[in-house]
């Protein structure tokens, strides 16, 4: 059986937090997707079948309960940054 190495799909509209962490998570082996808003997310789960979802709840227009509906396989983990709006 071929490894197919773990996905992961970040959902966040900060761009650096997201590179930095698509960085780690690919150097770590994981292949990475970014999605920035609800037709990004739409877009990439299209073709994109991620095992995990790290999602800004913050993020306007994009929940779990959407990502879990069109995923159901997927794991989702919510992140919130406890600095915003300092």
């Amino acid at each position: 059986m071929a490894y197919r190495a773990q996905q992961i799909l970040i959902v966040d509209d900060d761009a650096e937090f997201c590179e930095t962490l698509q960085i780690v998570l690919s150097v770590e082996g994981f292949t990475v997707r970014v999605a920035d808003t609800r037709e990004s997310v739409q877009r990439i789960m299209r073709k994109f079948n991620p095992d995990i979802i790290l999602l800004d709840q913050g993020l306007p227009g994009v929940d779990a309960e959407m990502l879990i509906a069109a995923n159901p396989q997927s794991s989702v983990i919510l992140m919130s940054d406890p600095t915003n709006g300092r």
